[in-house]
């Protein structure tokens, strides 16, 4: 409906066309999320906590990466670092959490964190105590 003039006719394209274009434009830039991050960039540090070590044994490792980073960037950056091909990247956003200081009574609030579950296939595991 038209309140202030004339309705003009344009023919809308589908919206799967649209994202398809938008996806093409994309891909021909090169554009991802983290552009310009190396492999040493996005694994920030192994999380060498008890339950990460006990994940060890089922062959699932636990790294700290950029929170730009997502699972492709991860898997690439495993595969660079380590000559290992990951067979599945899940990962978490770890939000920031209060804290109240045991020594001092202190509150404060522990940083957030992105951190990544790489799984590899049976035989292969990664030496993260370099």
């Amino acid at each position: 409906m038209a309140l202030f003039g004339k309705q003009k006719h344009t023919a809308k394209q589908p919206a799967s066309s649209q994202r398809a274009e938008k996806a093409a434009a994309r891909a021909a830039e090169g554009a991802t999320p983290s552009a310009g991050l190396s492999a040493a960039e996005i694994l920030l540090r192994p999380r060498i906590t008890e339950k990460a070590t006990l994940g060890i044994e089922q062959r699932v490792y636990v790294f700290e990466v950029d929170p730009r980073a997502n699972k492709k960037e991860v898997a690439r950056a495993v595969r660079e670092i380590f000559s290992v091909e990951p067979r599945k990247v899940n990962i978490v956003r770890m939000r920031p959490r209060r804290f109240v200081s045991r020594l001092r009574g202190r509150r404060g609030i522990r940083a957030g964190y992105k951190k990544a579950y790489v799984y590899l296939d049976k035989g292969a595991s990664l030496d993260i105590m370099k």
